[in-house]
């Protein structure tokens, strides 16, 4: 039913009026919620291994959807798998809500997810934390920072997962203008939002959970955990940060 109503929205000229005010809904829909930053969330709460995270808010992540793009503009829409798409990047929150939606660049845009000024993150809200680094497999305390860094960010991945399980439009996108395919895209996400929030039993959510129990491997360097925080810090900063919770969850452990 839901394809259908894009799939009217993208061809009735008319129609494409809904599709904008759906994408307009989305700012409603696609937000941090209320006292977001003030409490600990469930999944950290709920799990001791997680409590040094417990500043955390969620994941970032890009994703590519396949874009229909006339063929003089083609070159820049060609990433690295040799298609045309559109780069997207959003947050997450570790109940599987979309809190921020940035779409629309060209798939072969290099996406630094560290920088908040490249997506217009507001600096006051989302502070990055990739995983440890340095051109070979971390060890030690970092290899556990790792790999419950890559536990918690796992989320981001199962999202984009029943985003696009749940809308096939995003994997076979028609010709639409690409203004309409960035709409689209923003509207599935915000209707994401809305079933999460008023469908408690839904099977594609019921089998993610149930998935996230599973354990993770050690992430890609580019994944990262979002954390709320006062200011930007500089790649020191954050590597002093990084080495101090990867310093509590081996305390942690070995007091198990």
């Amino acid at each position: 039913m839901t394809e259908m109503f894009l799939f009217i929205l993208g061809h009735c000229a008319g129609n494409r009026l809904v599709l904008h005010s759906v994408y307009l809904l989305s700012i409603d829909i696609i937000r941090l919620r209320e006292k977001q930053f003030e409490e600990v969330p469930a999944k950290i709460r709920g799990d001791p291994k997680y409590i040094p995270f417990k500043n955390y808010v969620g994941a970032i992540d890009r994703t590519h959807i396949l874009a229909v793009i006339p063929k003089g503009d083609r070159g820049c829409f060609i990433g690295r798998i040799g298609t045309t798409t559109q780069n997207v990047m959003a947050v997450c929150d570790f109940d599987m809500m979309y809190i921020f939606v940035s779409a629309g660049w060209e798939g072969s845009t290099h996406v630094d997810m560290s920088s908040s000024k490249q997506f217009q993150i507001p600096p006051s809200i989302f502070q990055c934390h990739p995983p440890f680094d340095n051109g070979c497999r971390a060890t030690g305390p970092r290899k556990l920072f790792n790999h419950t860094h890559s536990s918690l960010r796992s989320v981001i991945e199962r999202i984009f997962g029943v985003t696009k399980n749940r809308r096939p439009i995003l994997r076979n996108m028609s010709s639409y203008p690409y203004e309409t395919h960035v709409k689209i895209v923003i509207a599935c996400m915000a209707l994401h939002n809305f079933i999460r929030v008023r469908v408690k039993d839904d099977e594609e959510f019921l089998a993610t959970d149930e998935a996230s129990s599973s354990s993770a491997q050690e992430p890609p360097t580019e994944d990262v955990v979002v954390g709320g925080v006062d200011d930007l810090r500089d790649d020191r900063t954050m590597s002093s940060i990084q080495d101090k919770i990867a310093d509590k969850l081996l305390r942690r452990r070995q007091r198990q």
